[in-house]
């Protein structure tokens, strides 16, 4: 294909680049500022607390919790919806379990507060802002204490969510759920729905859940078995025993998607984190083989390129000054491997997606989703970008001591922050109120009996094949949905 390059020429193009290059920094910089307010908000002392409430005040700012708790008319006409379609719904059932998302959460906590809807058994919160609230979170948490005693609540939340939270309350109410939607920052919120391993499952054993297994089951307090002797004309059939079994089968499947799920995140996220000390390695090996001279010369002539950029390369190149000019050679290298670095965290994210779909696909049909092959298909795509850089590149043996030198603080940093988003995402016991015996108490042991032993010994597997503790629901619970 032929073309003119004067079509490219003139001062609109100019302002065209440099209004791209804006657009792209401002959007870069709205994307981290999430991030960044979150990670510094962790620190103590006024800095922390600083960017905490700058976190706090760009989500109410900008989010619809804002337009809630600040037009009467929108939170009436929001909760006058969403009573009718509760009445609707107990109307027609027998018992009612209410998902709420974001700011869902404090709608629903305001309707089941007015209306003490008893068939409501359980609520289930997912990325709910009650932390947030500052001005507002007692007003909430009061309504908390209206609702009917027997409504157990389970409020889901991913660490990473700098929305949504654990929340504080009763020692029983909520139950506090741990998940890992495998998202960066700014997708955790979101992210919930697409989690077939945790947050679907757990929402499905709470639909499903029937109390009435159980014996002294009232106003959500699950009263201790009944142990005494059992006529031998009265006694079950194996039918409880099979039933027992497929559950302890199905939650050894769920075990095991939980660990391909971590291994997956662990992969999505580790490879993020080296995507900038890769970047920096290229722009050294760039800049050691005069990469930014050869840019000089190929856009030499070049109309299309604005001559800002003509003449910010040729002075780089050309600068007398040695430091000034290596500085400007390397931010010409970075700027090339940093768009090569883009583009694999495009792929690398496309890839994880695909992943993640295929394995919601497998636990939704009661099959193991397995350890994917995201490690291999990533380094396939490193080694075929990577054929023609020998002959374009010349390796020096001797330069590896500065490129490890160069590479030692970002490889620090980013393993530092893999291990921290490891290990706050890694699975423990669910998080009660501290003081509060697990599954003590009412609400908080209709819960643990509806979720299972799986959602709270995750992490407590015995290395000896020895039975689950504890009673669970005598029925199957099958993944598939």
């Amino acid at each position: 294909m032929m073309f003119s390059v004067e079509a490219f020429s003139g001062d609109w193009g100019g302002s065209l680049v440099v209004a791209t290059v804006l657009a792209v920094a401002l959007c870069i910089v709205v994307a981290l500022l999430p991030a960044a307010l979150l990670l510094v908000g962790k620190l103590p002392g006024k800095v922390g607390d600083a960017s905490a409430s700058a976190l706090n005040f760009l989500v109410l700012a900008v989010g619809d919790v804002m337009v809630y708790q600040r037009n009467p008319r929108n939170a009436f006409a929001a909760r006058e919806k969403i009573r009718q379609d509760l009445h609707w719904l107990t109307d027609r059932t027998d018992k009612t379990v209410v998902a709420a998302h974001s700011l869902g959460s404090l709608l629903s906590i305001d309707v089941l507060s007015e209306t003490k809807e008893p068939k409501v058994k359980f609520l289930a919160t997912f990325g709910s802002p009650i932390k947030l609230l500052k001005l507002r979170r007692n007003h909430f948490l009061d309504r908390l204490d209206q609702v009917d005693r027997g409504t157990s609540w389970a409020n889901f939340y991913d660490p990473l969510d700098f929305i949504g939270g654990p929340v504080d309350n009763l020692p029983d109410f909520p139950y506090n759920v741990k998940v890992d939607n495998g998202r960066s920052v700014l997708g955790a919120h979101g992210g919930y729905p697409d989690n077939a391993e945790q947050f679907q499952d757990a929402l499905y054993r709470l639909i499903i859940f029937n109390d009435d297994n159980d014996p002294g089951t009232t106003d959500g307090n699950l009263a201790a078995p009944d142990t005494r002797a059992i006529p031998m004309e009265n006694a079950p059939d194996n039918t409880s025993a099979t039933s027992d079994d497929k559950a302890r089968v199905e939650d050894s499947k769920l075990k095991k998607a939980f660990n391909a799920r971590g291994c997956r995140s662990f992969n999505g996220t580790a490879f993020m984190a080296l995507s900038l000390p890769a970047a920096l390695a290229g722009a050294y090996l760039l800049y050691r083989n005069g990469w930014a001279q050869r840019v000089a010369q190929l856009i030499k002539g070049q109309n299309f390129i604005p001559n800002s950029v003509r003449d910010f390369v040729t002075a780089a190149v050309n600068n007398p000054d040695e430091r000034q000019r290596v500085a400007g050679t390397l931010l010409i290298c970075l700027g090339t491997t940093a768009v090569v670095a883009a583009f694999l965290l495009w792929i690398g994210h496309l890839l994880l997606m695909q992943y993640e779909g295929r394995a919601e696909e497998s636990v939704a049909a009661g099959k193991h989703p397995g350890r994917n092959n995201f490690r291999v298909y990533l380094t396939g795509i490193w080694l075929a970008l990577s054929l023609p850089i020998p002959s374009a590149l010349e390796f020096y043996w001797s330069d590896l001591p500065h490129i490890l030198t160069l590479l030692s603080m970002p490889l620090l940093v980013m393993a530092a922050m893999v291990a921290w988003i490891c290990h706050v995402r890694s699975f423990r016991p669910l998080d009660l109120k501290p003081g509060a015996e697990k599954g003590g108490s009412g609400r908080a042991r209709m819960v643990d009996a509806a979720l299972g032993q799986v959602f709270n010994e995750i992490k407590q597997q015995s290395r000896r094949q020895a039975p689950p503790k504890a009673s669970r629901p005598r029925f199957a619970m099958p993944l598939r949905r």
